[in-house]
């Protein structure tokens, strides 16, 4: 226990020398940075240490050189829209005082936090635990998270990456991070700027209202699979989940015929206005074989009136009308 603490300890104490080092920092030092960790220093700067082992090292079976981090959850995966909250825990070997992270290639900076208990089941190797918050501005695709182990010394070893796919607000079945899979054929999407409840309404060409009552492009009754559906009832009941956006996704191409596209303002929320934008997207092959992008191929916008909120009693206001053959 007395050897942990004082690893912890040492860990602090290097925080604390790094943030008198970057004195003139303001305790609003890393906010606008893609990545923050609650509760850690944030240092200007590149991560110390060398880069990640290529794959080829890897292949090769070559050592990272310690202080290095071990393990890391929580980093990898996907990161939706609307959910940047992420706990990231690893360990780090056991001449490590604390563990620093950063995006590859993003930001000004990194950041710095002491390490915890040891893992008895991991030889004592050194845990760490990370309340990290992602940028909402972080661009769709793969980015690069990546940690250092740091010593008593302030030097780092070999660091390690995650890899971290950033999805897209507009659904594209992860076309972003991995461009050979196929976006769907269109995406009607309305987004706006304020909590307000607002709803995307579409009329088919066989006369079906799509909105939230009503999720899909199947008339009622009908027991054969839509080709199109919305994605969300996105801040229903004025909740502010954070999204602000509906999507109306084909797969594959929409039934031939006019659709027309609107946007009703359910309920303003006690906003006076709210702004919006109203985009269409489809796909076309990518650069390489075999690979697709996602396109937009309409984009509008415009402002409703909180005098124009309806409770859904009728259909909002119309913006566009599209074709498809």
């Amino acid at each position: 226990m007395k050897a942990a603490m004082d690893r912890w300890l040492a860990g602090a104490a290097l925080l604390s020398a790094s943030s008198l080092a970057c004195s003139s920092e303001t305790g609003t030092a890393g906010i606008t940075e893609p990545l923050r960790v609650f509760d850690g220093q944030f240092i200007e700067g590149e991560l110390p240490g060398r880069p990640p082992l290529t794959e080829e090292e890897l292949a090769n079976d070559v050592k990272p050189v310690s202080p290095n981090v071990t393990s890391v959850d929580g980093a990898s995966g996907v990161l939706l829209r609307g959910d940047p909250l992420r706990v990231m825990r690893g360990r780090a070997s056991t001449d490590a005082v604390a563990v620093g992270v950063r995006f590859a290639g993003r930001g000004s900076g990194y950041w710095v936090r002491p390490v915890g208990a040891p893992d008895a089941a991991n030889e004592g190797q050194y845990t760490f635990t990370l309340d990290t918050e992602l940028s909402r501005a972080l661009p769709p695709g793969l980015h690069e998270l990546v940690f250092a182990a740091i010593d008593r010394e302030g030097s780092a070893g070999t660091q390690l990456g995650v890899g971290l796919c950033v999805a897209s607000p507009i659904p594209d079945n992860l076309n972003a991070c991995a461009p050979k899979q196929r976006p769907p054929s269109t995406v009607v999407s309305l987004s706006w700027d304020t909590n307000a409840d607002l709803d995307l309404q579409v009329f088919t060409p066989d006369g079906v209202l799509v909105e939230p009552k009503h999720p899909t492009t199947a008339a009622p009754g009908d027991e054969e699979d839509p080709r199109g559906a919305l994605d969300r009832d996105s801040n229903h009941g004025c909740s502010d989940d954070g999204v602000r956006r509906e999507n109306l996704v084909f797969e594959d191409a929409p039934a031939a015929g006019a659709y027309f596209v609107y946007a009703n303002l359910f309920d303003a929320c006690g906003e006076p206005s709210v702004r919006f934008d109203l985009t269409l997207h489809g796909v076309v092959e990518g650069d390489e074989p075999d690979t697709f992008r996602q396109i937009e191929t309409y984009r509008t916008s415009g402002v409703l009136l909180a005098a124009q909120a309806n409770g859904g009693s009728k259909v909002g206001l119309l913006i566009t009308k599209f074709t498809a053959n």
